[in-house]
């Protein structure tokens, strides 16, 4: 990533180019705030997840405010915005749209005269000509007989090629595909996931496969043993639902790569490789045995070369000062929410092979709708005796990368930032469950939150009091600067194409507008404090089912994690009576298993289940393939099932 902090030309260059953009957008959003303005009366609610209609709750929640929360989320998540992916043009004209809704409430510009933070995200967008793979000398056809995936290395290759069965090495299930096999400067032939029982599921696990049937894994398991370029095949007597070759996915930024060229291959090129053996005959063998079939295949010779093309696209944190008056006017107040979101899904959905547009109403036009809400609330009272810095950060769904590179090059010094408070999902508010996290990472917060969740209708859960969790927020916390998260709960709809205005409990967002709201005010006339970090040992609970609800961050690991699979029902709290959830990931243990919305998780084998903490710290315990009785309560029925626990998701 270029640091444009140290290159004002570009900075400047960047702004001069989107000021007619900026200027144009400027005036539609005025036009737009003078109509809002006009109405103020017959907005009807929409219908909440039980399919009842929600009516307003709050006290200070105008119907006003509720009709320009709904016109910036319906703005925001329209399908023309294609799902605000960065470097496209729907997350750019999203980017026009909050700069001109800042300077219609005559916010000052955060960065020298500017609204906008320019910085670049690589994605990977084509494979370049230069790409080649010959097999014993003879040119195979891309896209017919191979292709390279996005997250491989660039780089030309050639060497023996060695049969590394499943390529994988796992100490936990006693299996090495390279214990008695040098693959050192060789290139590597393996089959995708790992050793099938007779159903077709993992020899493992029994059920899903385990993580070290990934990709990444078994090129970092093949890079580590030496190999120059690992060659994957689909296993030829399972998952006949699979392509003959892997999809290059182009969209979103690159997190890593694979150290080593990686190529999917196509069934024949495998075969053609192996000479006399046929493949089908060598995956019976492991699957039935259980034991490992590598070896060099003395006839074959590979050579390659892997080329990507790549592309630095420009994107854009958006931000705004309101002035304080005091002397702490130069002490500032953070509030931020992400305004990007993953376009048309093929990276992070719950659907990807939809193609559909992934509008992120919830995730997180909400936030964005509920910052500019506060801007608005504020700027019209006047001054408080903090500045309040308003951010809408671009690239969270990559990897917090807008709001690391704002920490890294601020507006303002880090030590004037007494607070950051993040509004990430929370549109869906249900039963007035608000959840914070972050609270123990200031002392007076704990005082503070009880006060505004006195004074407002919203009842506030938390879900951890570190800093540390999959948001924004985390950028600040690691700088030491107190935090809180709110978050309204995960759903159905999260990454998934229906997240859509429709389902967004607007009233609920005005409050959490509202609350908000009060918080900042307090904040701003507090005494400052220090960081408290005795809490950021354990991550909030958003990612207590990380197959269901994990967010890409930056301290991305590889260690397995048992999943079960479930949606909690954040908006329901039954107190010590169990976890209600609100439905099951698809493929999971627990759909699998029949679990469904509505049913309530009350024991795990011979351990209670209260609440989500006694949920978490099972599953924390637990590890993949674990097998599992679950007793739950559906209707008036208490019911036990078997389940055998998954590894998170990943891409096999």
């Amino acid at each position: 990533m270029r640091k444009f902090e140290t290159r004002q030309s570009f900075f400047v260059a960047y702004n001069v180019l989107l000021m007619i953009r900026r200027t144009c957008a400027s005036v539609i959003a005025l036009v737009w705030l003078f109509c809002v303005s006009c109405e103020s009366k017959g907005i009807e609610s929409p219908a909440n997840l039980n399919g009842t209609t929600q009516a307003s709750t709050s006290a200070k929640a105008s119907s006003a405010e509720v009709a320009t929360i709904r016109r910036d989320v319906e703005w925001l998540s329209d399908d023309a915005r294609e799902g605000r992916l960065p470097g496209t043009r729907g997350a750019e004209e999203s980017a026009d749209y909050i700069e001109a809704r800042f300077k219609s409430l005559q916010l000052q510009p955060a960065f020298a005269g500017f609204y906008r933070q320019p910085f670049t995200m690589t994605g990977v967008t084509r494979i370049a000509p230069a790409t080649f793979l010959k097999a014993s000398g003879q040119p195979l056809d891309i896209d017919k007989q191979f292709r390279p995936l996005s997250f491989s290395a660039v780089g030309t290759f050639e060497g023996d090629v060695v049969f590394a069965g499943y390529g994988v090495t796992s100490e936990k299930y006693k299996y090495d595909d390279y214990a008695n096999v040098n693959v050192q400067g060789k290139v590597v032939l393996a089959m995708r996931f790992e050793p099938h029982d007779a159903r077709g599921r993992s020899r493992f696990t029994g059920g899903e496969f385990s993580e070290a049937a990934t990709i990444p894994r078994k090129a970092q398991a093949a890079l580590a043993k030496g190999a120059i370029a690992l060659l994957l095949v689909n296993p030829p007597a399972n998952h006949p639902e699979e392509a003959p070759l892997r999809p290059f996915v182009a969209e979103g930024a690159r997190f890593a790569e694979a150290g080593i060229p990686v190529v999917s291959v196509a069934p024949e090129v495998a075969d053609k490789l192996l000479g006399g053996l046929a493949l089908s005959a060598l995956q019976k063998s492991i699957d039935e045995e259980g034991t490992p079939r590598s070896f060099v295949i003395n006839t074959a010779r590979v050579t390659g070369k892997v080329d990507l093309e790549t592309t630095a696209f420009p994107t854009a944190n958006v931000a705004a000062i309101l002035p304080g008056k005091g002397p702490a006017a130069q002490e500032y107040v953070v509030v931020g929410a992400h305004y990007d979101h993953i376009g048309r899904g093929k990276f992070s959905s719950r659907k990807p092979e939809s193609g559909l547009i992934h509008n992120g109403a919830d995730d997180n036009a909400s936030g964005v709708s509920a910052m500019l809400a506060v801007a608005e609330q504020l700027a019209a009272e006047g001054p408080l005796q903090r500045s309040v810095l308003f951010v809408a950060f671009s690239g969270e769904e990559t990897g917090l990368i807008g709001s690391v590179f704002f920490v890294n090059h601020p507006p303002v010094t880090i030590d004037k930032m007494v607070a950051m408070l993040n509004l990430d999902m929370v549109g869906r508010v249900r039963q007035e469950n608000l959840f914070i996290g972050g609270g123990g990472t200031r002392a007076a917060f704990k005082q503070i939150l009880a006060d505004a969740d006195a004074t407002s209708p919203l009842q506030f859960k938390s879900i951890g009091e570190g800093g540390m969790g999959p948001s924004d927020h985390q950028a600040f916390a690691l700088k030491k600067v107190p935090v809180l998260f709110l978050f309204s709960g995960i759903h159905a709809q999260y990454h998934h194409p229906d997240d859509d205005a429709n389902l967004i409990n607007y009233d609920g967002l005005a409050e959490v507008s509202d609350v908000t709201r009060a918080i900042i005010e307090r904040l701003a006339a507090s005494p400052r404090e220090q960081y408290v970090d005795v809490f950021d040992s354990q991550m909030m609970l958003t990612e207590f089912d990380p197959s269901a609800t994990t967010k890409p961050t930056t301290q991305q690991t590889h260690i397995a994690r048992a999943s079960l699979g479930v949606i909690p029902d954040y908006g329901t709290d039954l107190g010590k009576d169990g976890v209600r959830i609100g439905g099951a990931v698809p493929n999971s243990p627990a759909a699998k298993a029949g679990l469904t919305e509505g049913d309530v998780l009350v024991g795990w084998n011979d351990s209670k289940i209260n609440n989500l903490y006694d949920l978490t710290d099972l599953l924390a315990k637990a590890v993949p393939g674990d097998e599992v009785n679950i007793h739950f309560r559906r209707g008036e029925t208490t019911r036990i099932i078997r389940v055998t626990l998954s590894a998170r998701r990943a891409n096999n």
